[in-house]
C-alpha cells in the first residue's frame, strides 16, 4: 500500500528574527512492505528492488551470517574500483604469487589452476572468480591491487565501512568462518556492485568457461541453460562452507526491473536455488510499477524572510515519514551551484535524520540567494529550495555583545 508522509526543512539562523512559514503542497511517497506471507526455509534473506534499494521481504534481516564464497562480490566490487588507480586494464596481465598458487590448489575449494610465476589476464581471471568461483583467482586480483591479500582485506573493510554495511571480512574469497555479513548488508552490496559496475554482469551471466581446455560451469544454477534456470537470471554469486550452509545471492530481470535477491544458510545446494527462485517471484509480484517512483517529495519549509550581508547561518533538513529507510546520494546547492564538502555519496533517508548546511552571505551583496537540498535515486532526483533575501547591510552588533567588545 502506498504510505503518503511529509517532512520538512527548517532554516535556522539566529534567535530573535521573524520567520515566515511557506507551506508547500508535498509529500513523501513511499511503499511499505507488502503484507502477502511468504516462508523460506532460508536461515536469512532479503529481496531486493535494484533501482530504488526498496526491501520487498525480508527474514532475520540484520542478523550476521558467514557469506562463504559471496565474500567475493566485496572482492570484486573493490577490484572494479581500485583497477583504474593502479594502471589496470582488463588486459593487464597478473602474474601469479606462491600464495595465490597454493590457495588455486587446495582440496576442497573450488578453483581452476593457477602456475606460480605465470601469468594471466585480469579478464580471464574475473571470468574464473564468477563463473567458476575461483579462489585462487580471487587472491591473485586481490593481490594485483593491494600486493598481498592481508593488505587488500583491509581494504575490503575500509569500503564496507564507507558503504555502511555490518560486515567484516579476514580473507578476499570466503573460506573464513570469521567472514560475516547480514543479508541486508549483502542485498546492499550487490545492488551497489550492479549499478556501479554492470561489466560484473557480462561475467556471472556466463553459464560456463573454458580454462586450459577444461570446461568450468558455473555454480549459479539459476542461469539460463542451468538446472535451475530462471528467466532473467544474470547472476551473482554462490557460497557454500560447514559454518554457512548453502548461500546464494541472485539477480534477475523482467521487463525492465530487477530484482536482487540474497539467502543464506540452506541446507542444500538444490534448496539454494529453489528458494531463491521463490523470492525472486515474490520479489517480480509485489513491486508494483509506481515504485520506480519511490521519490514523490515535496517539503514544508519554515524560513527567514531575510539574512544580513556577511551573516553565517545553518540549514538543517529534518527526514521523517520514511517507511523504508535506504541510503542515497545528495548535495547541497546554492544559486544551482554545488557547494564544495556538501556532496554525499551515501546519505542516510531516514526518520529524524538531519542534514546540516553551514554558509555564509559574504559573497552576496544585496539580491537573494537560493538554498536547495538535492537527493538522489538511481534514476532520478528530487530537489527542496527556498529563496532568501540578503540585506546590504551587516547584522546588527546587539548591546551585550557591543558592551563585551569595549564598543559601548
Amino acid at each position: 500500500m502506498k504510505k503518503n508522509k511529509s517532512f520538512f526543512i527548517r532554516l535556522i539562523t539566529g534567535a530573535g528574527k521573524k520567520y515566515s512559514a511557506l507551506i508547500l503542497a508535498v509529500s513523501l511517497s513511499l511503499y511499505g512492505a507488502p503484507s502477502l506471507a511468504l516462508e523460506t526455509s532460508a536461515a536469512g534473506a532479503v529481496v531486493t528492488d535494484c533501482a530504488t534499494g526498496y526491501v520487498i521481504y525480508e527474514k532475520n534481516a540484520d542478523e550476521t551470517f558467514v557469506p562463504a564464497s559471496m565474500t567475493k562480490i566485496m572482492t570484486l566490487y573493490v577490484f572494479f574500483s581500485e583497477m583504474d588507480g593502479r594502471g589496470l586494464t582488463l588486459d593487464s596481465p597478473v602474474t601469479v604469487s606462491e600464495n595465490a598458487a597454493r590457495v588455486a590448489a587446495e582440496k576442497g575449494l573450488s578453483n581452476v589452476p593457477l602456475i606460480q610465476g605465470e601469468s594471466y589476464t585480469v579478464d580471464s581471471l574475473i571470468s574464473a572468480v564468477c563463473t567458476a568461483s575461483a579462489c585462487g583467482a580471487a587472491v591473485a586480483l586481490a593481490e594485483a591491487i593491494s600486493g598481498g591479500e592481508a593488505e587488500f582485506v583491509a581494504l575490503m573493510n575500509e569500503y564496507a565501512a564507507k558503504m555502511g554495511l555490518t560486515a567484516y571480512f579476514t580473507d578476499s574469497y570466503g573460506i573464513s568462518e570469521y567472514n560475516y555479513i547480514t543479508p541486508r548488508s549483502m542485498a546492499a552490496l550487490s545492488r551497489k556492485a550492479v549499478l556501479d559496475y554492470p561489466m560484473i554482469l557480462n561475467y556471472s551471466s556466463a553459464a560456463k568457461i573454458v580454462w586450459e581446455g577444461k570446461i568450468y560451469w558455473s555454480t549459479n544454477q539459476l542461469l539460463p541453460g542451468m538446472p535451475y534456470a530462471y528467466a532473467g537470471t544474470d547472476g551473482l554469486k554462490t557460497g557454500f562452507t560447514n559454518q554457512s550452509g548453502y548461500c546464494l545471492t541472485s539477480t534477475a530481470v523482467k521487463d525492465g526491473r530487477r530484482i536482487i535477491s540474497a539467502v543464506f544458510g540452506t541446507e542444500s545446494r538444490p534448496q539454494s536455488f529453489t528458494e531463491s527462485e521463490k523470492l525472486l517471484d515474490f520479489g517480480f509480484e509485489n513491486c508494483g510499477e509506481r515504485i520506480r517512483e519511490f521519490y514523490d517529495i515535496s517539503c514544508g519549509i519554515d524560513a527567514p524572510e531575510q539574512v544580513y550581508f556577511d551573516e553565517d547561518f545553518t540549514v538543517c533538513a529534518e527526514l521523517g515519514g520514511v517507511v523504508t529507510p535506504t541510503v542515497q546520494k545528495g548535495e547541497w546547492l546554492v544559486n544551482d551551484i554545488p557547494i564544495a564538502g556538501y556532496q554525499y555519496d551515501s546519505l542516510n533517508i531516514e526518520n529524524g535524520e538531519k542534514i546540516y548546511f553551514h554558509y555564509n552571505t559574504g559573497g552576496y551583496d544585496g539580491g537573494s540567494i537560493k538554498v536547495t537540498l538535492r537527493l538522489y535515486t538511481p534514476s532520478d532526483s528530487v530537489s527542496f529550495d527556498r529563496t532568501i533575501r540578503v540585506l546590504t547591510e551587516y547584522k546588527p552588533t546587539a548591546p551585550e555583545e557591543a558592551a563585551e567588545n569595549g564598543q559601548i
